[in-house]
């Protein structure tokens, strides 16, 4: 585990390079956040990914595709702008997208945790390039699947970080409980 509170130095965060100030922070916070929850979840091993506590449950695959797919939907296509296919987690399942409000989180592919951080990776290098050129993080964006709903780009950014924060840390206990299933400690 990362993040030893009696680790001495000092700590900060590293603003992304980008045209505003306040999103290159924002970007330096999400990226910071990223690195520091993969550290926690550490090396997990391909069994590990695609187990699931119960039928239709999570599984740290599925989590980690879609932490990714939300992170495209909200900051590619509603921040700025950009067409995002709304199937990405359909595609990298290699099936049924997750419905996460019904419960039901599709088994993911058999695949290296390194597989899945390269999905993610490919989409934070589009997040950032595109991320980057916005000019004020307080620009109002239009919600694509709910019109009738509106905020800005800032709190967009916030969202993706709230939400990776969210689900990471569902992955690092998944990956505990597998452990403690297992016999580990």
């Amino acid at each position: 585990m990362t993040g030893n509170p009696n680790d001495v130095g000092t700590r900060d965060v590293e603003s992304a390079e980008a045209r505003s100030d306040e999103i290159g922070l924002l970007l330096g916070l999400l990226q910071t956040g990223t690195t520091n929850m993969r550290g926690e979840l550490g090396d997990v091993d391909v069994d590990t990914l695609i187990w699931q506590p119960y039928p239709d449950g999570h599984s740290i695959g599925a989590i980690l595709i879609h932490v990714a797919a939300c992170e495209a939907w909200w900051l590619h296509l509603v921040a700025a702008g950009q067409e995002t296919s709304m199937d990405i987690e359909g595609r990298l399942l290699g099936g049924p997208s997750i419905d996460q409000y019904a419960g039901i989180w599709p088994t993911p592919p058999r695949r290296p945790l390194t597989w899945y951080y390269t999905q993610h990776d490919e989409i934070r290098g589009r997040t950032v390039a595109l991320v980057r050129e916005l000019l004020d993080p307080d620009e109002i964006r239009t919600v694509v699947w709910s019109p009738n709903r509106t905020c800005t780009v800032r709190w967009i950014l916030h969202r993706v970080i709230e939400h990776e924060a969210y689900h990471l840390g569902q992955a690092v206990l998944l990956s505990l409980m597998k452990d403690r299933m297992d016999g580990g400690r």
